[in-house]
């Protein structure tokens, strides 16, 4: 069964940028496909597939199931270009973490990583 795309990856033991760049596409890119911050396209989907050898369909089916569950991360934004991406805080701040902002975060994924260790919270991010 397919699972999303970061797990998918996972399972293969591919490196992030490794699998970027054999996709043709930068990794923030990645990150953002992988994080569910982007929508990602049919032709995209078809190149991941062929990749993962498995049927676009499932593998759209399987991220679209992953990012209904899936948290991008509370109030940090990405932004690309001129896209910017915000994601309004759904919870109060716990009095009893330590804050973090993080400045220049890209996709992300610094923010995601102290979140997901349960012991900071990002306050924002630009």
């Amino acid at each position: 069964m397919i699972s999303d795309i970061r797990s998918e990856r996972l399972k293969r033991k591919i490196a992030q940028k490794a699998f970027a760049r054999a996709l043709g596409i930068p990794v923030t890119e990645l990150s953002k496909w992988e994080r569910g911050l982007v929508s990602i396209e049919q032709i995209d989907f078809d190149a991941l597939s062929r990749q993962f050898v498995c049927a676009p369909t499932d593998l759209r089916r399987a991220q679209e199931e992953y990012l209904v569950c899936a948290t991008p991360g509370e109030g940090y934004t990405t932004a690309v270009h001129d896209e910017v991406f915000v994601f309004e805080r759904t919870q109060q701040l716990a009095k009893n973490k330590p804050k973090v902002l993080d400045l220049f975060c890209g996709a992300g994924g610094f923010s995601f990583g102290l979140e997901s260790t349960g012991y900071f919270q990002v306050t924002g991010g630009i």
